[in-house]
């Protein structure tokens, strides 16, 4: 017998009522996907595609227009909105309520589900805050206010929310945003970490070569095509992730896992004795002169020791011989 999903998606369509006629404005229909515990599932797509209004779906925080969705096999329209929250915990992009709280008290009000009557907390409690302190490292913040924090510390203060609310899962709506790029990373190795500790979590996200990287299935938003669930891999190499965020002058390169926009090469030159990473980092260079890099040509640039030669000209700067290049080929 197959494993039940975590959570299954059933021909689902999502949307918010207009507010004037009160109409339903559908943003995503006919979404499909099954999510298996322990897994970390990208959700991307362009500006206005419905990636929070399908996250909000998932956490009935506003209704379902068409179709089911059912956690651990039972119907989520069926599940209390208490018992959710013992499942699903959740970091989205909304300010924060309650703005003048520390760091530490932020975190324990992720345990608002699990203490008693008389919302005090016991030294379980405590012990589990203290746990996820030391693994996020964000001790030294504690008793700060959330409004004295940087981006890349709130971020990590409200993931400490929701490890706090200790559910199998987690939804993240671009934690990364507006965060420098290593930040950036840290956001998602300390989410990839959690999946592998069994969590499973569900991240939308502008960040698409982190998603490939990162991330063990996608689900891919479109407002004209078909949406799409899978493995990125595969998805790079059938070429449906590149034909998904298709656009003029723009190409996925599914050797770096980047976007590119192409730059127009005029004149080509031969490099000889140059390492593969050198070659990599001065093609990028001369690309921006319109040079291009072709073995079979006569114009050379050699490397001999750390020098650069060009035209019997020695360089010593990669940066005056990628102009004297330039130059030179116009």
């Amino acid at each position: 017998m197959s494993e039940v999903p975590q959570l299954r998606i059933e021909n689902l369509t999502v949307g918010y009522p207009q507010k004037t006629s009160g109409h339903w404005n559908i943003v995503q229909a006919g979404l499909n996907a099954e999510i298996h515990s322990g897994k970390m599932i990208g959700l991307l797509g362009g500006n206005g595609v419905g990636k929070s209004t399908l996250m909000r779906s998932l956490l009935k925080m506003q209704p379902i227009v068409k179709g089911q969705v059912f956690l651990n096999g039972k119907d989520l329209a069926m599940i209390a909105h208490q018992a959710l929250a013992k499942e699903i915990s959740v970091v989205l992009t909304d300010k924060i309520s309650t703005p003048f709280l520390t760091v530490e008290e932020l975190i324990f009000s992720g345990r608002s589900p699990h203490t008693n009557w008389w919302g005090r907390h016991s030294q379980a409690d405590v012990d589990i805050v203290d746990r996820i302190v030391e693994k996020l490292g964000i001790g030294h913040i504690l008793q700060q206010p959330i409004t004295d924090l940087s981006d890349g510390q709130k971020q990590l203060a409200l993931i400490g929310r929701a490890l706090a609310q200790d559910t199998p899962i987690i939804f993240l709506d671009e934690p990364a945003a507006h965060l420098d790029v290593p930040n950036k990373i840290v956001i998602f190795s300390i989410l990839r970490e959690l999946a592998a500790t069994g969590k499973t979590i569900l991240i939308s996200s502008h960040e698409l070569d982190l998603s490939l990287q990162f991330c063990d299935e996608i689900l891919l938003l479109h407002k004209e095509k078909s949406s799409a669930f899978g493995m990125p891999e595969e998805m790079v190499l059938s070429g449906e992730f590149a034909a998904f965020f298709e656009k003029k002058e723009v190409t996925f390169n599914a050797e770096s896992g980047r976007f590119e926009a192409p730059l127009v090469l005029n004149k080509a030159i031969q490099l000889v004795n140059f390492s593969a990473l050198e070659q990599k980092w001065l093609q990028q260079a001369l690309a921006k002169t319109g040079v291009g890099i072709n073995p079979n040509v006569q114009e050379k640039v050699e490397k001999i020791g750390d020098d650069y030669v060009f035209n019997k000209v020695i360089y010593r700067r990669l940066s005056d011989l990628v102009n004297a290049v330039g130059k030179d080929l116009i």
